[in-house]
């Protein structure tokens, strides 16, 4: 899935903000948390920055709730977790993940450019909201 370059090089410009890394390091496959150092406090402040740039609510947490990631009794993700996690989140590359993922695992699926594709599609969520009120 093709992400719009400028939700894309917003994006990278917002992460290399909150990391103070040189935005050349902010590429579209690099990692949040493993390649760019990211932590969790990081990882709040990118999302307000986020929404409040654009104007939207992301809903990345969403990919750790319950709904999506449960797991079994070792803590592995359930097989029917990574199908519900491979369906509303299509556009993450799930090949990264190891055969037994935990849920703290899933964090290696936060690229720079799928947190742009989170931007995106919550960009066109909100741009059918008034389609579907005035329905």
């Amino acid at each position: 899935m093709n992400v719009d370059p400028v939700v894309l090089a917003e994006v990278q410009s917002i992460v290399a903000e909150v990391l103070a890394c040189e935005p050349e390091e902010a590429t579209p496959q690099a990692r949040f948390f493993n390649d760019l150092g990211g932590e969790s406090i990081d990882f709040l402040d990118l999302t307000f920055r986020c929404e409040k740039r654009f104007r939207v609510k992301l809903g990345m947490e969403k990919m750790l709730d319950a709904e999506y990631a449960a797991t079994d009794d070792a803590g592995v993700l359930t097989p029917q977790s990574l199908n519900k996690l491979q369906e509303r989140f299509a556009f993450l590359d799930f090949s990264r993940l190891p055969e037994q993922a935990t849920k703290a695992q899933l964090a290696d699926l936060l690229t720079v450019e799928a947190i742009a594709q989170f931007v995106s599609q919550a960009i066109a969520r909100q741009e059918q909201q008034p389609a579907l009120e005035q329905s």
